[in-house]
């Protein structure tokens, strides 16, 4: 018996100290943790952007805060949030143990950290007062405000908060802003399932925002309202009525809806939902914008053969950085048309040794298992040479060497300059099911300035935080796809399609430039036309057509 009470002691001892211990750790590293409740406002310090040149070329505000009362709010608004959020919202106190245990056994077994536990007190402390990172010493401070936090303020003056600071993507911190951003409407008149939408996008605002990624807002989105229907804040006929709704999202399709800075803001918002510090810091963001260059394009691009939708990019070819963007669309997928065959078929098929720019090929109308490739107005050559038929974009020829080569070596050449190919042998001209960017395209010519080496263009060169710390400066990685000989060899034709070829429109004397066009299209019109070109110094990659797929004309073509 005495062995047993002297074991007991031990343990309870033992089991004293570590708590002691435990709360003597939490109290040094959380002594300058601090809650200031001035701080539970939406953010109004400023994102500086600057051109190559270092100059400002935007003050991009994070916004004056936007509030509104929780009062003027529907029900359906807040109930949206909490149920997907914080589900025992009104009945913990800051810290919901319950859920950090449940999240706790959950990532012991799946081994690893996916399964996270914030209340909504913790999300408003966290994006107001901390920083992003994923350490002990955070998560500790984190839950000391947190307590602070409800200590000091009543349930409906934090959730009141936290939807007036919370990031929505798009630049629209608070759910005001938000909901004039997405539905052009303020949030007191935000429907059910515009509310449930607004609840999915914060998760992961670059993700899940609808106007890039609709399919799987719409998923989350009905996500949010199965919570609100488990946890009975909607009936059965509410949730079967709004799950089959469209999103509903207004997007800004005026001219200036996919400029260079909104793209650069973008490629921003993402870089910035990765570092420890997160949306809620001031920071200066270096771009690759040359702002001259973007003003001639914008200029050049007023004026089109036909009124259609438009889109031109221009990178520069040593740093792979986008230095001119015009467009009136959002960068959308579209069949690629024959500007796939360069880098798809030829180099690949020069590369294996399976042909030379001199090796001749049939142009006739030949059949591949009901499949029949036909050329421009049904027009055959007999024998041409490789470097003939990939100047004049010949459709016959690019679908042999393809079938010469194999679906599965493209596909692999493919994935080495970021691009997934499905499909059959249709894909030599083209006819890839998910389409591809006008940027994707333009980036998988990289590997001819490139002498081989396939390299991703961006945006943004460098983020600094305001006192000059540099949070995020890119490494342009370049990934060898073909030996320097093949882009040598495919250059050759391309130069030959720039002089006399189907881009020989763009010929300049004295200029050493290569080109390659594509177009998409029937008798009934063209869907699609392309060209893209490149010196040493830049690639210009240029598309015209209509983003709701009406034809062009038949002579609007590559």
């Amino acid at each position: 018996m005495k062995k047993i009470l002297k074991l007991s002691a031990c343990v309870i001892l033992s089991v004293t100290a570590i708590l002691f211990s435990i709360a003597a750790y939490a109290a040094i590293v959380t002594a300058d943790a601090s809650f200031d409740i001035n701080k539970l406002s939406s953010p109004s310090d400023t994102n500086e952007y600057f051109d190559q040149s270092g100059k400002i070329i935007e003050s991009a505000n994070k916004n004056e805060p936007v509030k509104i009362r929780l009062e003027n709010l529907p029900a359906h608004v807040k109930y949206a949030f909490i149920a997907i959020e914080d589900k025992r919202f009104y009945r913990h106190r800051g810290v919901d143990i319950k859920r950090m245990a449940a999240a706790a056994l959950k990532n012991v077994k799946n081994k690893g950290f996916k399964e996270g536990a914030s209340t909504i007190s913790q999300q408003l402390i966290k994006n107001t007062h901390l920083s992003n990172e994923k350490t002990l010493k955070r998560k500790l401070k984190e839950i000391k405000l947190t307590l602070k936090l409800e200590k000091s303020l009543t349930k409906d003056q934090i959730l009141e908060a936290y939807l007036n600071t919370i990031y929505f993507g798009e630049g629209a911190y608070g759910i005001e802003r938000a909901a004039r951003t997405y539905f052009y409407k303020s949030a007191a008149e935000l429907d059910l399932h515009e509310s449930a939408t607004l609840a999915a996008v914060i998760k992961a605002p670059s993700v899940y925002s609808p106007f890039l990624n609709p399919d799987k807002t719409a998923e989350r989105r009905n996500l949010v309202l199965k919570r609100m229907r488990e946890q009975k804040y909607i009936t059965e006929n509410d949730y079967s009525s709004e799950i089959g709704k469209p999103l509903g999202a207004i997007r800004d399709d005026s001219a200036n809806a996919y400029s260079y800075m909104n793209c650069a803001k973008r490629e921003a918002e993402e870089i910035i939902s990765s570092l420890p510090l997160g949306y809620y810091e001031s920071y200066d963001i270096y771009t690759y914008l040359d702002a001259e260059l973007n003003e001639l394009l914008q200029n050049e691009t007023k004026e089109r053969p036909v009124k259609s939708n438009y889109l031109a990019v221009l990178t520069d070819n040593i740093s792979h950085g986008v230095t001119a963007l015009s467009s009136d669309v959002y960068e959308i997928k579209r069949c690629p048309a024959s500007t796939v065959k360069p880098w798809l078929v030829y180099a690949p098929a020069i590369y294996e040794n399976e042909i030379s720019l001199a090796t001749k090929i049939l142009d006739e109308q030949t059949d591949f298992n009901g499949f029949y490739p036909c050329n421009n107005k049904g027009v055959y050559h007999g024998y041409v040479s490789v470097k003939e038929a990939l100047s004049k974009s010949l459709n016959v020829p690019s679908v042999k060497v393809a079938n010469c080569l194999g679906l599965k070596k493209m596909k692999d050449y493919a994935a080495k300059m970021n691009i997934e190919l499905e499909g059959g042998l249709g894909v030599a001209i083209g006819g890839i099911d998910d389409g591809m960017t006008l940027r994707e395209i333009c980036d998988c010519y990289s590997v001819f300035s490139g002498k081989g080496c396939f390299t991703e263009s961006k945006f943004i060169k460098k983020i600094t935080l305001k006192n000059g710390k540099t949070v995020y400066e890119r490494a342009a990685s370049s990934k060898k796809v073909f030996d320097e000989a093949t882009a040598f060899i495919v250059n050759d034709a391309l130069k030959e399609c720039a002089e006399n070829g189907t881009a020989k429109k763009i010929s300049i004397k004295n200029l050493n430039l290569y080109a390659k066009t594509g177009t998409n299209g029937n008798t009934d019109g063209n869907f699609d036309a392309y060209t893209v070109s490149f010196t040493p110094e830049y690639t210009l990659g240029v598309w015209l057509g209509n983003a709701d797929n009406t034809p062009l004309p038949n002579y609007v073509s590559g």
